[in-house]
């Protein structure tokens, strides 16, 4: 068959939708556009179609089957019905569905897919569906699987989502806020990083997973964490919930590798033992472990359903607080001691110079055995071989004690004379007249 090129989007509702669109590019064969399907029903039959870009489904609860008999590639294909409500009759079979780009269910319940042709489908989605089974035989998903929000309606119903033939996903296997759900992922061999967060009471089956760069499965609910007896070899390995203990310690025994092990068991019967031995053994290059026989393990964090800080996070908050303290403390101290050097420093500047060699100038006293009050120099006292006196010290001057100059009296002129050559030598007062006896 020759092969002939067509563009546009095609609204198809019924089988004469379809039928039309034939008439009209009736050699058309590759379609470059999409099949955007609506409230269709029964059965759609895309003949000649070899491979399109898209297929659209939308409100269409009553659709039953769609068939492309010589289709060989798909870029996108995408369900959706909008119902929310548990429909029997609104699955179909793909069986000619070879490789898809993106593959997105939405808001289906009940429902198998035929797709056991399927090799590769580039991103597969599955949103707020449950009780799925899309029937893969040997699938790789190349890059991101996504099965996110798959809530039973009523408990007692089945909600399971099966997966199984997907052997490899090249990006993240993500399953996140799922509620009551068996996710069935047992042929899964190989995935780049495996994520589980927040499914409440579900069950997970990855016995098969060999080889994981980063495994982590945190904070899940009632929910038990299986074991993983075909691991080999992880980069990065945390685990934080309930974990399966019905094989014994010996979780990871096909073990040949692994970097940061992190196990946060929520049950207490959990063992360390086996992962210590690995440990020990250079299996595992550092190990967290809360459970018992940890004795060689660094302890994990106790159980708490929030996320926390991990051992080394911790341990620089640790250092951090130190160096501050420390840092805190040196300034202190170097503040204080200036303040108070700089305090002695204003006294000593302010004090009157001292005359040292007065302080060792004796005082001019006569000592004796007996205790005697010196003028102006206190109490006095020698005891034989042990003499003991008061220093001297400079008496303060003060205003009872200041020297005075005083004005002198006036002197009365006079002079002395003698009574006869051999008289008495007597004081004449007054000035001495010509004539009076006696010398000057």
């Amino acid at each position: 068959m020759s092969i002939y090129e067509c563009s546009g989007a095609v609204n198809i509702t019924t089988q004469a939708d379809i039928d039309n669109w034939l008439l009209s590019y009736p050699n058309c064969t590759v379609k470059q556009s999409e099949f955007d399907i609506r409230n269709a029903s029964g059965s759609l039959n895309f003949t000649r179609v070899i491979t399109v870009d898209a297929v659209v489904v939308q409100d269409s609860p009553q659709l039953e089957a769609l068939a492309f008999p010589i289709l060989t590639g798909m870029d996108t294909f995408e369900l959706n019905t909008y119902n929310g409500i548990y429909i029997s009759n609104s699955c179909f079979g793909l069986p000619e569905l070879f490789a898809a780009n993106e593959v997105e269910i939405n808001d289906m319940r009940g429902c198998g897919y035929g797709w056991q042709n399927a090799t590769s489908l580039t991103r597969l989605s599955l949103k707020n569906s449950s009780d799925i089974t899309l029937g893969f035989s040997s699938t790789a998903i190349d890059q991101a699987l996504l099965v996110e929000s798959s809530t039973s309606l009523i408990n007692l119903l089945s909600n399971s989502i099966d997966l199984t033939g997907i052997h490899t996903v090249g990006s993240e296997a993500n399953f996140t806020s799922n509620y009551h759900a068996t996710v069935n992922l047992v042929d899964l061999g190989t995935a780049a990083s495996l994520f589980a967060n927040n499914n409440t009471e579900c069950t997970f089956d990855f016995s098969q997973l060999s080889k994981v760069t980063n495994l982590t499965m945190i904070d899940n609910p009632a929910t038990m964490i299986p074991s993983f007896p075909s691991l080999t070899s992880a980069t990065n390995i945390h685990l934080r919930s309930n974990i399966n203990t019905s094989l014994g310690p010996n979780f990871f025994p096909a073990l040949t590798g692994a970097g940061n092990v992190t196990i946060e068991a929520w049950n207490d019967d959990f063992s360390c033992s086996k992962l210590v031995l690995q440990q020990q053994n250079g299996l595992i290059k550092n190990l967290a472990c809360n459970g018992t026989d940890n004795s060689t393990a660094t302890s994990a964090p106790t159980h708490s359903s929030a996320s926390s800080l991990s051992g080394g996070a911790w341990a620089g908050i640790g250092v951090s607080t130190g160096v501050v303290v420390l840092g805190a403390a040196l300034v202190w101290i170097t503040l204080h001691f200036r303040r108070r050097f700089a305090q002695l420093e204003g006294r000593a500047s302010a004090q009157q110079p001292v005359d040292v060699d007065s302080l060792f100038t004796e005082p001019t006293q006569v000592y004796s055995e007996d205790t005697h009050e010196a003028e102006g120099q206190g109490i006095i006292r020698e005891k034989p071989d042990d003499h003991m006196r008061e220093m001297y010290v400079r008496p303060e001057e003060t205003a009872s004690t200041q020297i005075l100059e005083m004005d002198a009296a006036p002197v009365e002129p006079g002079w002395y004379a003698r009574d006869g050559e051999d008289g008495e030598l007597r004081y004449m007062s007054g000035h001495r007249h010509e004539g009076e006896y006696g010398p000057r």
